[in-house]
């Protein structure tokens, strides 16, 4: 399965996050993007665990994966300020 399948997956699995103006349809949405920031967060503790675990390592397949997820970690960083 690759990334856009997963997306796609996820997406169908949550719901629909955009507000409409109605109280009634907005009470779901607000559900689903809470869930959506949930599993977001919890995606990204996942890439920090990897990072923080890995990009060090004297093993190369190990130092390699903690180098990117450490990137990405750094593109978030710089994405906040």
């Amino acid at each position: 399965m690759n990334e856009k399948e997963i997306y796609k997956l996820l997406t169908q699995l949550i719901g629909k996050i955009d507000p409409v103006g109605d109280s009634c349809i907005d009470e779901y949405r607000k559900e689903n993007i809470e869930k959506l920031i949930n599993l977001v967060r919890m995606l990204i503790s996942d890439i920090e665990y990897v990072a923080i675990h890995n990009e060090d390592s004297p093993r190369a397949s190990e130092k390699y994966i903690g180098m990117l997820a450490s990137k990405f970690r750094n593109e978030l960083t710089a994405y906040d300020n």
